[in-house]
């Protein structure tokens, strides 16, 4: 006889409370950079059969983080946080005319403590088979939940989870995305040109959004700050494959836009090589796809940083009306 022991987190603080997340063995969803797992929120003082609050456990892949030389965690709460942020001064503006309020969640960090085991009487405790990383193979806990990985720890979503709009600007036609689009455009615009938010998903209740792992397109500091946002930020380029596609609605209309014409003739080929490899899909994509142009990695960041440094000079300056125009708070400083 024995009994099962489930993944765990280190203890972290929740509403102000010593808490850990205990979760499935077996992720339910995997995206290019973590395995996700249905979890509730235990209290560290409470009794074992506390039921705890719902949340979503997401473990970042290995390969991943070498790939990204740092925290992974680290560029998607930089964009969770931006994005948090943006979404204040949108409520601020919107939210009193009557239209639906913007929540983005930022994710608690933590790390794997325990992994799921099996122990019998008697014995030392077992690695548990799991679900390993393709959908029809097997692994070991350890394997999958390796102690000291770390793990974005999120309150679950109730209703329906939907992708309004993709970070190659990819809307959603079937879905109410005029405040999804409309957020996007405005964070260009109330930036004054140097970020955009995108990559919009998770849940509409009728009154409010409450989005998810939201994409970042950064042209800060005049494009030196390329990929600051993790894999989703494509930079200039993002920005520019969102404007193409991009129609303004009656919540966006008016507001600062690229100046297309400020671009160098000279790079213009090249640019649309990088633009024509960000395919226009409902799925996030990642800045590796940039490559499929058939361009350099050297030639990707020396335009973007050209373009980027264009682009957003064209936009000093017009702040200032688009401000006075709409009445907008101007709390972001230049070349964050």
């Amino acid at each position: 006889m024995g009994n099962a022991q489930s993944h765990t987190s280190e203890p972290f603080t929740f509403k102000g409370e010593d808490v850990y997340a205990k979760f499935e063995k077996d992720w339910f969803d995997k995206g290019e950079s973590r395995y996700a797992y249905r979890g509730r929120i235990k209290h560290v003082n409470r009794w074992w059969f506390e039921r705890g609050e719902q949340c979503v456990v997401k473990l970042y892949k290995e390969e991943y983080c070498n790939r990204l030389k740092e925290d992974a965690w680290k560029a998607d709460n930089r964009a969770s946080a931006k994005a948090a942020e943006m979404a204040m001064l949108f409520n601020n503006a919107f939210t009193n005319k009557g239209f639906a309020k913007i929540e983005v969640l930022i994710p608690i960090i933590s790390k794997v403590q325990t992994f799921a085991t099996y122990k019998y009487l008697g014995r030392d405790s077992v690695a548990q088979s799991v679900r390993g990383p393709d959908d029809d193979s097997i692994a070991t806990a350890n394997q999958m939940v390796p102690e000291g990985a770390a793990v974005a720890i999120e309150r679950f979503l109730q209703g329906r989870y939907v992708h309004f709009i993709s970070n190659s600007a990819k809307v959603n036609k079937n879905e109410k995305t005029l405040v999804p689009v409309a957020f996007s455009h405005f964070t260009y615009a109330e930036s004054n040109g140097e970020i955009l938010v995108t990559d919009l998903q998770g849940v509409y209740n009728g009154k409010n959004y409450v989005f998810t792992d939201p994409a970042v397109h950064s042209m800060e500091k005049h494009g030196q700050k390329f990929g600051y946002y993790g894999p989703t930020d494509l930079g200039m380029f993002g920005v520019v494959k969102f404007f193409q596609n991009h129609e303004c609605n009656r919540l966006c209309e008016g507001l600062l836009k690229p100046d297309m014409s400020k671009i160098p003739d000279y790079l213009k080929g090249d640019l649309d090589l990088a633009i024509e490899a960000i395919k226009t899909r409902s799925g996030s994509t990642y800045t590796f796809a940039l490559l499929e142009s058939g361009l350099s990695a050297q030639r990707i960041q020396e335009l973007h940083t050209s373009i980027a440094h264009a682009l957003t000079q064209s936009g000093d300056g017009q702040r200032r009306h688009y401000g006075l125009r709409h009445g907008f708070i101007d709390v972001l400083s230049m070349g964050t």
